[in-house]
């Protein structure tokens, strides 16, 4: 079942367009449901797409239709054909680079490595963790034992700064890649819906390159969590 809380921000996508709504109203979004909703747009009657929905287990899309009804404007389901597609949060990891400061919390690591503080950026992100590249420390970080901790500060597009604290997993060549021990419930869903705005955007480049490709492919490209148990 799927369900809305008032006050909800939902994002329905419209080609290449997002449409930023809020729910007014409590609702369980199955068979013919119907949701008052506020736009924060105007001019906004019978416009059909993909609505992103934020659940406990995740984000769910739906494809849905937005009109004016007795009430003002509502989002309603698009129809009996139209998709369904959940993607659990600990299934989804995807390519995204955001900067970031990092500095060793543990002091257990070797005595050189406890003041250790770099900058760096992500190079793949998920709900449960991320692979950072560590910029001039590399050669310092490789040598970091498995479940050193980190604090990490990351800055998001929109120059939100998101703390967290990382607990290594697999220290190496290719990156330093940690699964998150501490992290706002909000924050880590900032970064869940970067990873799909990221994802969407790598889909809807390969669309123009190479024609029209199945939108099941946004699916089948989101590989497996490596941080989930």
């Amino acid at each position: 079942m799927t369900q809305v809380g008032r006050g909800s921000r939902l994002a329905l996508r419209v080609g290449d367009r997002t449409v930023v709504l809020r729910a007014l109203a409590d609702r369980d979004l199955d068979g013919d449901w119907s949701l008052p909703v506020l736009a924060l747009a105007s001019g906004l009657d019978d416009v059909r797409g993909d609505v992103d929905i934020t659940t406990e287990t995740g984000v769910v899309t739906l494809g849905a239709r937005l009109v004016h009804d007795d009430t003002g404007l509502a989002l309603r389901r698009a129809g009996d054909d139209s998709p369904v597609r959940v993607q659990r949060r600990q299934d989804v990891r995807g390519p995204l680079a955001l900067p970031l400061r990092a500095a060793v919390l543990d002091p257990r690591v070797r005595q050189d490595l406890t003041d250790l503080a770099f900058h760096g950026a992500t190079l793949d992100v998920s709900a449960g963790g991320l692979r950072v590249d560590a910029g001039d420390a590399v050669d310092e970080a490789e040598h970091l034992p498995a479940a050193t901790r980190l604090f990490v500060e990351l800055e998001l597009p929109d120059e939100v700064l998101v703390p967290a604290v990382l607990s290594l997993v697999a220290p190496g060549s290719e990156g330093l890649r940690g699964s998150f021990v501490d992290i706002a419930a909000a924050d880590r869903e900032r970064l869940v819906r970067l990873v799909f705005a990221e994802q969407r955007r790598t889909l809807a480049a390969r669309k123009r390159a190479r024609g029209n490709l199945p939108t099941d492919h946004l699916v089948t490209s989101l590989r497996r969590d490596p941080f989930s148990p």
